[in-house]
C-alpha cells in the first residue's frame, strides 16, 4: 500500500504472496494498492492473493515494468484508475494470468482522463471474463505486441462514442470472442512452455515468435535482450531458445 504525494515508492524484485484485503476480501488492491503516489514497481510476483483486485493503481504516477500478477482470487488482475498527471502510463513485459474475470482494467473520468500504452504483456484467463477491460469514457489506450489468450472477450471498449482503443499485432488465442483485433492481428497458439505450472515463456513452437513489431522495447521480462531474432516476439517473453552458438573450428592443411 502507498500513499504519498511526494517522494517516489520503489518496489523490487518482492514476492507478495497469500494477502487478503479485509474480512470479506472486497477491497481493493488485496496484493499493490498505489493512491496518489509516485512508484517504480519491477520484478515483482504477485501471487495468491484474495481480494477486488491483485494490483490497483489509482491517481498515481508510476512505472510498471517485468511484474508477474499471476493465479490471485480476485476480480480484477490489474486496475488503473483515473490520472493525475497528463503523462502516458506504460505497463510494459508484465504477466498477468488467471486473476480473475478482468486480466486487465481501466477506467477514468472527465476530470482526469487515462492516457494509458500497453507494451509487450502476457494477458492470460481461464477461460471466462475479459483480457483487457475499458469500463468508461475519457480513455486513451494504445496496445502493441500483447497476448489475450483464454479469454471471453478479449479487448473489449463499453463507451466506444467516448474512449479509444487501438490495437496493433495482438496475438489472440482460444478467447469465445477477440472483440478490437486493430490492426495485424496474429492469431496462433502462444504455446507457453508450462502454463498451468505457471511457466509463461514461449516455446519453439509459439506462433508469438518473430511476429511483433518493433515498439522501442529493448529488453523481456527477464532482461533478455529484444529482439534476439528478425523481429521481436510478441508478449512478455523474447525466447532465448533461438540463440546457437557454433564452435569455430581451426583447421590446418
Amino acid at each position: 500500500c502507498i500513499r504519498d504525494r511526494g517522494n517516489p515508492g520503489i518496489i523490487h524484485g518482492n514476492r507478495i504472496e497469500a494477502n487478503q484485503t479485509n474480512g470479506s476480501a472486497t477491497g481493493q488492491g488485496a496484493g499493490i494498492w498505489l493512491w496518489y503516489a509516485i512508484a517504480d514497481l519491477a520484478d515483482n510476483l504477485v501471487v495468491g492473493n484474495v481480494g477486488t483486485e491483485a494490483v490497483f493503481l489509482g491517481q498515481s504516477q508510476f512505472e510498471f515494468e517485468s511484474n508477474q500478477v499471476v493465479d490471485n482470487d480476485t476480480t480484477v488482475g490489474v486496475r488503473l484508475s483515473h490520472n493525475t498527471a497528463a503523462s502516458d502510463h506504460k505497463l510494459i513485459n508484465n504477466v498477468v494470468a488467471r486473476s480473475g474475470t478482468k486480466s486487465f482494467d481501466v477506467y477514468g473520468g472527465n476530470v482526469s482522463p487515462l492516457t494509458v500504452t500497453l507494451l509487450h504483456n502476457t494477458l492470460v484467463g481461464s477461460g471466462t471474463g475479459y483480457g483487457v477491460h475499458v469500463d468508461t469514457a475519457y480513455m486513451t489506450l494504445s496496445m502493441t505486441n500483447n497476448i489475450v489468450a483464454h479469454h471471453d472477450w478479449g479487448i473489449t471498449n463499453t463507451v466506444p462514442a467516448s474512449s479509444s482503443v487501438v490495437a496493433d499485432h495482438t496475438l489472440f488465442w482460444e478467447n469465445a470472442e477477440d472483440g478490437i483485433v486493430g490492426t495485424n492481428p496474429v492469431i496462433g497458439d502462444p504455446a507457453f512452455v508450462d502454463a498451468e505450472g505457471g511457466d509463461y515463456h514461449l516455446s519453439i513452437d509459439s506462433a508469438a515468435r518473430n511476429a511483433g513489431t518493433d515498439a522501442g522495447v529493448l529488453i523481456d521480462i527477464d532482461g533478455d535482450a529484444r529482439p534476439i531474432g528478425p523481429a521481436p516476439d510478441i508478449g512478455a517473453d523474447e525466447a532465448t531458445w533461438r540463440q546457437v552458438f557454433l564452435p569455430v573450428v581451426l583447421r590446418q592443411d
